[in-house]
């Protein structure tokens, strides 16, 4: 079975071993510790991996054991844990506790959280703090939660998404100078810092920044995926606000340009709410196209049998005979009697709006001839919907007259 670092450390490592060691170290890789306070940037962290240590003097290095380990905040088995760490994970020891706690350097890809307000984040992810002694968070809350440690103006972090129940904190990876604690009878000791060791803390810091560059990159083509979708949920609006203006103008209404952008969003996006949403107004255009050819087409007969009338009108008077003007009893004229208050009946024409009153007022209409009108304080439907569309609609006469009023009943579209 493996001692623990403390039964070790009491033989081999006190002292100016240790120091000895690490100067030794240092020299032959060519390579320094940064300064404590020292700003490094993550480029210098990759290519230096001692300068990662931010200057702590490592008096141990030791790997846990094969029940795993769990990373405290703080020294002492009431604080939170940080991470629940693997066997095999390599940690630095940086000091101990009397309570048989270690003090060690927060391993490579441990994550950790600051609040939003205290970081610059740029394009590709890398967090910089602007102001003095930040803490640096087990949990993205500042409540019930010993901080891991603090950061300052200039320190540069791997921020990997914003969390938490407002989406104002960060969920970062810490500069490796904050330190963690471990209970001694979870770690086995491996020994120095030597060569080895080094190049391991170097290949684990390329392959975090590995992840967080594919993290990185994925988040940007998010990003411009929801913005491409946005962009086409704009041009949906556009379009419903061109659907509006077309079916005011009644029957001279044109929606083929309206349907063949409809078409194309609907092949450009990924979005299936949207999608829905425009294949519901696919549906809309389609039947308002034929309301509107119904129309025109009712407009052009109608011309068609006035101008006939007239043009029979013509030739009769040019083959009528001379006669003396003589005046003759004028005979009335059947009339349709106007519709009384109270009784029932079907119309058939197109839903037709115009505004008056402050207010809108619905009609339906055959050609240019209003069929009746719609009571104002019917709430049964929702007659903008159905605006330009040619329907039937059946109801009880609440105002007599020329032009009735009528409470409708019931409404059908006529396809």
């Amino acid at each position: 079975m493996a001692k623990t670092p403390r039964g070790i450390l009491s033989s081999s490592f006190r002292g100016w071993r240790v120091g000895l060691a690490l100067w030794a170290l240092c020299a032959g890789a060519g390579v320094a510790f940064a300064q404590e306070g020292e700003t490094l940037t993550p480029l210098q962290i990759e290519k230096d991996p001692i300068a990662w240590m931010g200057g702590k003097s490592v008096v141990a290095v030791a790997r846990v054991a094969a029940d795993g380990a769990e990373f405290r905040s703080g020294p002492d088995p009431n604080y939170r844990v940080v991470r629940r760490a693997e066997p095999g994970t390599l940690v630095l020891i940086v000091g101990y506790h009397p309570n048989h706690f270690c003090e060690i350097l927060v391993p490579t890809g441990v994550r950790a959280y600051v609040h939003s307000r205290f970081m610059q984040v740029d394009d590709d992810g890398l967090g910089r703090c602007h102001e003095e002694r930040v803490n640096v968070r087990s949990i993205p809350s500042s409540q019930g939660d010993y901080p891991i440690g603090q950061i300052g103006p200039g320190d540069v972090l791997l921020v990997w998404n914003k969390t938490g129940p407002d989406q104002d904190w960060y969920e970062v990876t810490p500069p490796g100078r904050l330190t963690v604690y471990v209970e001694d009878t979870a770690l086995d000791l491996v020994g120095t810092l030597d060569d080895a060791t080094a190049v391991e803390i170097a290949d684990a810091r390329s392959a975090l920044y590995a992840r967080f560059a594919a993290a990185a990159d994925e988040s940007k083509e998010r990003d411009a995926r929801a913005a491409a979708e946005a962009a086409l949920r704009v041009e949906y609006d556009r379009l419903v606000a061109a659907i509006e203006v077309q079916r005011a103008r009644g029957p001279d209404a044109e929606y083929d340009a309206i349907e063949n952008d409809l078409t194309r969003l609907g092949v450009e996006t990924d979005d299936a709410d949207l999608l829905r949403d425009i294949e519901a107004k696919r549906e809309l255009v389609a039947t308002l196209t034929q309301s509107a050819d119904r129309e025109r087409k009712l407009r052009a007969r109608q011309e068609q049998e006035r101008e006939e009338s007239e043009r029979r009108a013509r030739e009769t008077a040019t083959r009528a005979p001379a006669v003396s003007p003589v005046t003759t009893p004028t005979q009335p004229q059947p009339t349709t009697p106007p519709a009384a208050a109270g009784t029932s009946g079907e119309w058939v024409g197109f839903l037709r709006s115009r505004d008056e009153n402050g207010g809108v007022a619905y009609s339906v209409e055959q050609g240019a001839r209003v069929l009746v009108r719609i009571d104002g304080g019917s709430k049964r439907y929702r007659w903008a919907d159905f605006v330009g569309l040619q329907v039937r609609v059946r109801g009880r006469v609440i105002q007599s007259g020329g032009v009735p009023t009528i409470d409708v009943t019931k409404l059908e579209i006529q396809r």
